[in-house]
């Protein structure tokens, strides 16, 4: 329980940080639909790969063991070992990714293949990174966690200067605040993160909030 019988925590997650860039850098289409619908956005990946229902939280956590693996250059081998299945359908579903998401799935083989050919890559906001055969398959992981954490890290600046963070983790961001302040510090953040980026111009992310007295024991904030 924070100090302070009147305070709360308020955790704020930025949704689907690594796909948002993604498509922001590859201008996927499909990705760029399903992101703005406003609905889940692993729901609709896992309805359209696996045309079933995404109907519980399990298959949702199946769907993120498929997307972001195979777009960081996981094989059917490692797949059908990460969601326990045939290589067959491992290669299926990766099959799948390839039809459906052409866009998001040729830039980012085109990445590894600059890796590969001349040695280093350049990230959307001019930084450097070499490689070698070693690890020419983390060229991929390079250019899309690279600018997400950068962005992570501009929101938690703008952050701090108007409200004290308490931790980070990733993309969210822990507050404490007094219950009577919750949804006025709630829209606070919410107006930072949700506006245009400014390192990474025409970049827009969504967030949620969750709240109590126990970090354990959050409830969403609507």
């Amino acid at each position: 329980r924070p100090r302070g019988r009147e305070n709360v925590f308020l955790l704020t997650d930025i949704n689907n940080c690594e796909v948002t860039v993604l498509q922001y850098l590859s201008g996927d289409p499909k990705l760029q639909q399903f992101l703005f619908t406003g609905k889940d956005v692993y729901e609709q990946i896992y309805n359209l790969l696996t045309r079933d229902t995404c109907d519980t939280t399990n298959k949702r956590d199946i769907c993120k063991l498929i997307f972001l693996p195979v777009i960081y250059g996981c094989g059917s081998k490692g797949l059908s070992k990460n969601i326990n299945v045939s290589d067959m359908v491992a290669k299926d579903l990766i099959k799948r990714m390839n039809h459906y998401f052409p866009v998001a799935m040729d830039w980012i083989g085109q990445q590894e293949h600059l890796a590969k050919t001349q040695g280093y890559l350049t990230d959307s906001l001019g930084r450097v990174r070499t490689f070698n055969e070693e690890n020419y398959y983390t060229s991929r992981n390079f250019v899309i966690q690279a600018p997400a954490a950068t962005v992570c890290l501009e929101k938690l600046i703008e952050i701090q200067q108007c409200q004290k963070v308490a931790f980070t983790v990733h993309d969210s961001y822990c507050i404490i605040c007094k219950e009577s302040m919750l949804k006025e510090t709630h829209y606070k953040i919410k107006s930072i993160i949700e506006k245009e980026s400014v390192i990474c111009p025409g970049l827009t992310l969504k967030m949620h909030s969750k709240f109590g007295y126990k970090l354990t024991e959050l409830q969403d904030l609507k």
